[in-house]
Order: structure tokens, then C-alpha cells, then sequence
């Protein structure tokens, strides 16, 4: 019931109550990974990233090996720019689930941050190749490829 609502309510834009009914609902179920990673979600759509990841901990503490845990706490580490753990994470979702072109996404970002840039055209590539119409990895890849305007960094072939 809360869990239900909470998401309605998160979808309606009321993160407030969203978040109490989600809280709820992880206080009546606490090994519920579908609570948990509610909460997270609204947690982090609300920008409360160290509290969303806290959340998704717990689902991945509950569910190891479901490679949607991992990529949720993955990203949000990677927003919060714990980079290190991020890849940790985001790499275990992939070997979990090979063809998860988001996780190979958000990975590719999280490797471009943490200065791999190699690493992060693979993984864009990748997202792109499982996901031809992932207008997000393309753009990212093609901007990658272009050279950074910021650093000026070549592209490989120049």
C-alpha cells in the first residue's frame, strides 16, 4: 500500500510525501529490494544522493545478484563522484548482464571522468551496438571521439 502510493506520488512530482510513504514502506518490509530501491529512486530524484545510495546498498546487500541493483547504486555513485566505487559497481551489473547498454553507458561516463578515456569509448560503443537508437551513448561517444574542446585532447586518429 505505501509502496504503491509513494510511487504515485513520486510520479506526480510530490517527492515530500513520496518519500515518507516510500520510508514506510521500507519500515514495514525491510527485505523488500523493491522498497528499498523505490526509496532510492525517489531519494535520488529528490537530489538526497548520499541517502539514495544508502538505499540502494541495502538492495544490493539483499540481491547481489540482480544486475539492476548494481547499476542503481553504480549511477549514484557516480553522480555523487565516488568514481572508484561507481566503476566497481556498474562492471559488476555488466558481468551479471552483459547486454545492459545503460550500465555500459553509465560506465563509459564514469570511465571518462576518472580519466579512461580508451575505456569509455569501448563502453559507449558497446551501449550504442545494443542499443542503436541510444541517442544519449551516441552523442556522448560522438563528443568523445570529437576530442575534448575543454582539455584539447585529440581524438585518436588526429
Amino acid at each position: 500500500m505505501h509502496g504503491d502510493l509513494g510511487r504515485a506520488l513520486a510520479e506526480l512530482g510530490q517527492r515530500d510525501d513520496a518519500i515518507a510513504e516510500l520510508t514506510a514502506a521500507v519500515q514495514l518490509r525491510p527485505d523488500s529490494i523493491e522498497a528499498h530501491t523505490n526509496l532510492g529512486n525517489a531519494l535520488r530524484d529528490a537530489t538526497q544522493l548520499s541517502r539514495a545510495i544508502d538505499q540502494y546498498r541495502q538492495a544490493v546487500a539483499l540481491a547481489p545478484d540482480r544486475p539492476e541493483a548494481c547499476y542503481n547504486l553504480g549511477t549514484a555513485l557516480a553522480q555523487s563522484g565516488q568514481l572508484a566505487e561507481a566503476i566497481q559497481q556498474l562492471n559488476r551489473a555488466l558481468r551479471l548482464k552483459p547486454d545492459y547498454p545503460e550500465a555500459h553507458n553509465n560506465l563509459a561516463t564514469a570511465l571518462l571522468q576518472s580519466g579512461r578515456r580508451d575505456d569509455a569509448i569501448e563502453h559507449f560503443r558497446e551501449a550504442v551496438r545494443l542499443k542503436p537508437d541510444y541517442q544519449q551513448a551516441q552523442r556522448a561517444l560522438e563528443i568523445v571521439l570529437a576530442g575534448d574542446p575543454q582539455t584539447g585532447e585529440p581524438n585518436p586518429g588526429q
